[in-house]
């Protein structure tokens, strides 16, 4: 690598500071070229390094908001539970879309973020959060459906 330098008024006064100090010129330029160099390589290695999509993120970010148990069963079983803020249990289903994939009670409901980019982990932490927090809320914009009877059979940890 080619590097110039030109000495203007201020690199005098760093050069005097340098050599006041002790440090040669060379050292002084050989620090300034590795500094130049270390400047010119930061884009380079920004470019090369892994680039995180949302949904990696959104999985991240849901991840360390489960205990160990729910992220278990999440990984496991493409499910976790959540205890509401009144003590019931709900299932919240992964494995089936971000529509009718939370149950309680012989029902599904249907509650998630509005628009079309949102990663499927940030609805379902969403869900958690709300359940978590306000049930109440919850159940007055959720849409409910009762589970068939097919579904009961296939889902039996809904009682």
């Amino acid at each position: 690598m080619t590097v110039a330098w030109w000495v203007t008024i201020a690199d005098a006064a760093v050069i005097g500071a340098w050599a006041a100090a002790g440090f040669g010129i060379f050292r002084l330029m050989r620090h300034r070229a590795q500094t130049l160099a270390r400047l010119q390589a930061r884009p380079q290695a920004r470019l090369m390094s892994p680039v995180v999509s949302p949904e990696q993120k959104a999985r991240e970010l849901l991840l360390s908001a489960l205990s160990p148990g729910q992220r278990y069963n999440l990984t496991r079983h493409g499910w976790f539970e959540v205890i509401s803020n009144k003590g019931h249990r709900w299932v919240i289903r992964a494995d089936v879309g971000v529509s009718y994939n939370v149950y309680h009670n012989r029902y599904k409901y249907c509650a998630h973020i509005r628009g079309g980019s949102v990663p499927k982990d940030d609805h379902l932490l969403a869900q958690a959060l709300m359940l978590r927090t306000d049930e109440n809320q919850f159940l007055r914009i959720a849409n409910k459906q009762r589970i068939s009877p097919r579904e009961t059979y296939a889902w039996t940890g809904l009682d």
